[in-house]
Formats: C-alpha cells, sequence, structure tokens
C-alpha cells in the first residue's frame, strides 16, 4: 500500500500541476498498472501519451494480456503488437561485415496510436531507447516524468547511470524513483541476501547504500534539484489522518517495529530539470508545526499518527565487533541482579527472526557471553516479560510467536546452574499476552 500511494501522490500532482499535454515515462515497467489506474481515474488528456518501456518479449505479453482482459482492453483498445528484435551473434555480424552487409535495412515499426505505447528495448541501450522513443512520438520537450519502480538497483552502476543521465537531458522533467536502501544493517543484509537468491541481486545497492549517496548521485549526474522521502515519513508526514485512520481499520496490526524497519529501508526520489529554474515540492508534509519524531523506538505507537517522522534521523550503521553484534535485535527482554544482565529472544540475529538465545551482559565491561542453558527452552518469542526472582534466578512470562500464537507459559532460569525449569503453578496462569510488563 505505502508504495502505491507515495508514487501515486507524485505522479497525481504531477499531472495536476502541468496544464499542458503530458507524457510519462516507465522504464522497466513489466506488468504494472499505473496507466489504467490513472485513465480509470480520468486523469489523462487526450493529448498524454504513457509510454511503457521493457524487453519485448515482456511488453509483447503484456499487450495479450490487456487485450484478453476486458476490463483493461476497455481502456486501451488500440494496442498493437510489439516488434519483436532478436539480437545478431558476432559471427553473423563478421558474415555482415564480409558480405558488406552489415547495415540492416530500417524496418518499418509500428506503435500503438493511443495514450498507451508499449516500447520493446534493452535499458541497457540508451541510444536505441531514446530512437525508438522518437519513432513512438515521444518529445523531448513536453513536460516529462519518468518512472523507474525498483528497476535501477538490478542494474549495474555504469548501466543505470547512462539511464539517469540520459533523463537529465529533458528540459522540463521529474525523475521518480522508488528502491531500496541501507543494505548493512541486520534488516538489509536479509533483504539482500533475498533478492540475491531469487536471482535478482541488488546491483547498485552496495556503491550507493544510502539515501544521502542516491541524492548525491542524480545531483552529479545532471539533475538540478533532488528530494527523498523514505516511507516512514510518506505515511507518517504526507497522508492526512483521515487515511491513516482508514487503513488502521482495515485489520488488525502489530508489527509495528518491522513496519518501520522496512519503511526505512526503502524510499522514494523525486529529481527535476526546469528551463525556467523553478520546482516543485513534492510529498510536502501535511502539517509542518507538527512536532518531528526523531527515534521511532522512544515511541508509543499507537500514537504515532499524531507526530512527523524525520527522514533524516535514519541511523547511519557502523561496523560492529562481535562482542555487540549479539545485541543486535528489538522486542527483546532483560532484567539484572547484582552481578550480571540477561537478556532472551527478541528479533534479529543473523537470519532476521524470532530468536529464543540467552546471552549474559557484565554490566561493567559490556562484555557478552552466551552460554549452554539445559532444560526445556522457551519457544522463540517476542514481547516477553523476564524478571528477576531471586539470587540467579529469572522468571519468563508471555510474549508471543506471531499474531496469533501468543503465549502464558512461565519458565524460570537459574543463571548459576545454567538450566530452565518449567513453572507449574497451583492456580491458573494469567490469559496469554503480549507487550505486558512485569
Amino acid at each position: 500500500y505505502i508504495r502505491a500511494i507515495a508514487v501515486s501522490l507524485v505522479i497525481e500532482e504531477f499531472l495536476k500541476i502541468s496544464e499542458d499535454s503530458r507524457q510519462i515515462i516507465s522504464v522497466g515497467a513489466g506488468f504494472d498498472t499505473t496507466f489504467f489506474r490513472l485513465e480509470s481515474k480520468g486523469l489523462l488528456k487526450e493529448s498524454d501519451r504513457f509510454y511503457e518501456v521493457d524487453f519485448p518479449p515482456v511488453m509483447q505479453r503484456k499487450v495479450e494480456i490487456v487485450r484478453e482482459t476486458p476490463e483493461l482492453h476497455r481502456l486501451a483498445p488500440y494496442l498493437v503488437p510489439v516488434p519483436q528484435t532478436k539480437p545478431i551473434s558476432k559471427t553473423q555480424a563478421k558474415k555482415n561485415k564480409s558480405k558488406g552487409t552489415e547495415e540492416e535495412k530500417p524496418q518499418k515499426i509500428e506503435f500503438s496510436p493511443g495514450k498507451l505505447i508499449p516500447v520493446g528495448c534493452d535499458l541497457a541501450q540508451i541510444e536505441k531507447l531514446q530512437e525508438d522513443l522518437l519513432l513512438a512520438g515521444m518529445d523531448p520537450n513536453k513536460p516529462t516524468l519518468i518512472l523507474s519502480e525498483c528497476v535501477l538497483t538490478y542494474m549495474f552502476p555504469d548501466t543505470s547511470s547512462k539511464v539517469i543521465s540520459w533523463g537529465a537531458t529533458f528540459p522540463n522533467a521529474i525523475f521518480v524513483m522508488y528502491e531500496q536502501t541501507y543494505p548493512n544493517d541486520g534488516f538489509g543484509q536479509v533483504m539482500t541476501k533475498h533478492f540475491k537468491k531469487i536471482g535478482s541481486p541488488l546491483r547498485s545497492i552496495q556503491e550507493f547504500p544510502s539515501i544521502s549517496l542516491y541524492q548525491s548521485r542524480f545531483l552529479s549526474l545532471g539533475w538540478s534539484n533532488v528530494q527523498v522521502r523514505d516511507l516512514n515519513e510518506v505515511f507518517y508526514n504526507v497522508l492526512d489522518q483521515s487515511e491513516r485512520d482508514r487503513i488502521d481499520k482495515l485489520e488488525p496490526f502489530d508489527e509495528f517495529e518491522e513496519w518501520h524497519l522496512k519503511c526505512s529501508h526503502y524510499f522514494v526520489l523525486i529529481a527535476q530539470t526546469s528551463s525556467i529554474g523553478s520546482f516543485t515540492r513534492y510529498l510536502a508534509p501535511q502539517d509542518n508545526n507538527k512536532p518531528f519524531v526523531t527515534n521511532m523506538s522512544d515511541v508509543d505507537h499507537q500514537s504515532l499518527h499524531g507526530a512527523v517522522y524525520d527522514i533524516f534521523s535514519h541511523q547511519q550503521y557502523s561496523k560492529v565487533d562481535s562482542r555487540t553484534k549479539t545485541l543486535q535485535r528489538w522486542s527483546h527482554a532483560s532484567a539484572q541482579n547484582e552481578t550480571k544482565m540477561i537478556m532472551f529472544g527478541g528479533f534479529g540475529g543473523a537470519k532476521h527472526s524470532r530468536l529464543n538465545d540467552v546471552v549474559f551482559i557484565n554490566p561493567r565491561t559490556w562484555e557478552t557471553t552466551i552460554p549452554t542453558i539445559t532444560g526445556v527452552t522457551p519457544a522463540a518469542r517476542i514481547f516477553h516479560s523476564l524478571t528477576h526472582w531471586e539470587g540467579e534466578k529469572f522468571l519468563l512470562f508471555g510474549g508471543r510467536a506471531g499474531t496469533s500464537k501468543p503465549f502464558n507459559d512461565c519458565y524460570c532460569i537459574d543463571t548459576e546452574s545454567l538450566a530452565w525449569e518449567t513453572i507449574e503453578t497451583k492456580s491458573n496462569l494469567p490469559e496469554a499476552r503480549w507487550r505486558h510488563c512485569a
């Protein structure tokens, strides 16, 4: 939801302030349905053009899907097949050159004659991209919005930089990019490993691992004005109260920490060129008088809707040593006696998941140890309580796994004998709960 609304707000604001005929160029469009949403809402003029660029087979399959789907075909009945081009092998190129036929006869290409114009082209071939778009009717002097949602990060940095530089040649343009960031903290490491595992590595994220570096990148490649918003800022600053209330009522939600983590690792960048030197402020806060939240963990998540999130407060992570890396987690519980601190569970670790490990911490030296504990270990959980009972004994109660699996079990850990013990009570234990205190 937050990805779609963030991009939609920018596009609709662009269409609102651009009185002349406009054009949108969606690079790496895939099966995105932005055009159909805009067209169904009546936001596109007859003179507007929406160019979708992707590999020829992808664009052709999309045309087929549109023509087979009545709801979509009604909005774009004019689509024609996308020309399919086959790359020439080096061997064939040499043969053509030896025969004097290396220059192929120009092939007449027919583009769709309506508002939506699919263009089959590899973004790595930037000169061909420009040529094909010009053949399809693109006018570089029109107000232009270039849309890139999770596209450039999958390209090699030098190749994607050419796309960014190409966009900056338009005299009145806005480049809207949605991508991932911060790959080196716990969430970021799991995120990058996930995309690598599914065969779609984030090829640019390590070279530009922060929002500020992406901002500098666009400025250095010819863009005059660059604004950046992470998704926490979009949700808490830009959306109005009524919309946030509507979203809150759709379903019960209790994953605020994970939600804020995810939103801090995705951002919307809005870069602009202008022939008259004036720029639009996109995704502006609803109320500039509201206080900024600079630390999401310090605030009651249920009351965050009355606050404003500061995008520039995102922690700049530095490399940590082996002693403190075991502490990287949230929603855990900890307690202390005269000699040590003890921590159990929470969410984090190498696999970025719920934990059921025990960590001892020396409060004087901050040395951490992970002891081997015998007995029945409690299930991995978050939002539980851990209370010092007596001597070297601590009580663990409640918490949850998923939102549908709360706990009301009780355990005692003896940090001297290094053993867990299940507590059997004479009366019924309290009802299952989490986010409680003890």
